[in-house]
């Protein structure tokens, strides 16, 4: 027929028998389309604006049943949930999933290679994984949005568990959001200490963290821990007994001498929930908070040392980076507690004496050891190269900055500003 095929709010179409359905009319979902059985297409059409965007309702596709739009899906705000060997073959083309995509009985969805250029998948929405379930991406894939990115996970025994595979790499940060990551124990599920479930995969890395983890307790009262084992892994162990303790930060320094960095040390490992976008780094010379794309962020789970390395990253001027005490937390998702982290430090190239200021006796310096190797700042390794020569790009960075100082707190572009170590404000 010709039309309009609408779903209210709360509304349900069952398509109950085996067979081919084409209603060549237009869908307005906003209740919920239920496909028992055969296939139901929808040729005209729906709530898939420009042909490329499920905006509502939900879609319920049991096993053995398909349900086909007249388009690709790239982006979703819709709610689909596939069971079994049930299928929207249009979900294929996804980029963005806003809304929410329930796979159970082990359904899976596999995302493949687009082209010209291959895929980047967003989640801004939910992602539900029953046991055996796997989300497939074959390109890179990040989280992003203005809601909570979600994954939920089911893990029914040490091998069956809801996965995402990803072919590419993996980013985690998501600047306006706060994402969350939930395992569930499913069947009476009752792991042993030490069992380890690689919920996500991603061959090309993983980058950042999750904001939040809904872990818990098992039922032999043993802690659900998200890890990194790592760099290419997010799993969920099982850590024997209550969780542990608050983090702690032990220690937190800039470094000048042979690369430009801040280092934090902690007591326990932290590195599952902290990103890039845990750091806000302000520059007082000029009042601007850089962007998050400054600075690379590495951790050391031997030594649980997180370092953001700034190296010829930022301009010379007077910094302060704050790091609030609730976006650290363990691997329990337990956060820290406290007041925020505050580290000021400065950065001025030629400024071998570290005195802000560049002039004569930092000239002395670098004349000093003027062709030499293995020199560090203070001796006039001002570029930071990787032989510690000093040569002609050292002296020419010192000679762009002669006279010149950093005062704290000015917005003059000559600020300067002490470096100091903050005391350790999360006991």
């Amino acid at each position: 027929g010709t039309g309009t095929l609408a779903i209210l709010a709360g509304g349900t179409f069952n398509k109950t028998a085996a067979g081919l359905v084409n209603p060549n009319v237009n869908l307005n979902n906003a209740g919920t389309v239920n496909i028992d059985a055969g296939t139901f297409s929808i040729l005209g059409t729906s709530n898939i604006g420009s042909g490329a965007f499920l905006s509502s309702g939900r879609y319920l596709v049991d096993s053995g049943a398909a349900l086909n739009f007249s388009s690709p899906i790239t982006t979703l705000t819709a709610d689909i949930e596939i069971d079994g060997t049930g299928s929207v073959p249009q979900l294929s083309g996804l980029l963005t999933n806003r809304g929410r995509i329930g796979l159970t009985g082990g359904a899976d969805v596999t995302l493949p290679v687009t082209t010209p250029t291959a895929r980047t998948y967003t989640q801004e929405g939910i992602l539900d994984l029953s046991p055996g379930s796997v989300f497939t991406v074959n390109g890179n894939a990040r989280f992003a949005g203005v809601s909570q990115p979600v994954i939920r996970a089911e893990l029914a025994s040490a091998t069956d568990f809801g996965r995402v595979v990803i072919s590419g790499s993996l980013d985690l940060n998501s600047p306006d959001s706060t994402s969350r990551f939930d395992p569930d124990l499913v069947n009476s599920y009752n792991p042993a200490v030490g069992t380890r479930h690689d919920v996500i995969v991603a061959s090309g890395g993983i980058l950042n963290a999750f904001d939040s983890f809904q872990g818990g307790a098992t039922p032999s009262n043993n802690s659900l821990l998200l890890t990194r084992p790592t760099a290419n892994i997010v799993a969920v162990d099982v850590g024997a007994g209550a969780p542990p303790p608050a983090p702690q930060i032990l220690s937190q320094a800039f470094e000048f001498q042979t690369r430009e960095a801040i280092v934090f040390t902690f007591n326990q490992d932290v590195s599952a929930f902290l990103g890039r976008k845990d750091y806000q780094l302000l520059n007082l010379t000029t009042g601007v908070t850089l962007p998050q794309s400054a600075g690379i962020l590495t951790y050391n789970q031997t030594s649980n040392q997180a370092v953001l390395t700034l190296t010829n990253q930022i301009p010379d001027g007077s910094y302060r980076l704050t790091v609030n005490a609730g976006d650290i937390a363990n691997s329990a998702g337990i956060p820290a507690s406290g007041a925020p982290i505050i580290l000021n430090f400065f950065v001025l190239k030629g400024d071998a004496n570290r005195d802000r200021t560049v002039n004569f006796d930092d000239l002395l310096i670098i004349a000093q050891n003027y062709g030499l190797t293995g020199q560090t700042f203070s001796q006039g390794n001002f570029n930071y190269s990787t032989d510690g020569l000093i040569g002609f790009d050292d002296l020419l960075l010192l000679a762009q900055r002669y006279g010149n100082s950093v005062l704290l707190g000015t917005s003059t572009g000559t600020a300067s500003q002490r470096s100091r170590v903050a005391p350790d404000v999360l006991n």
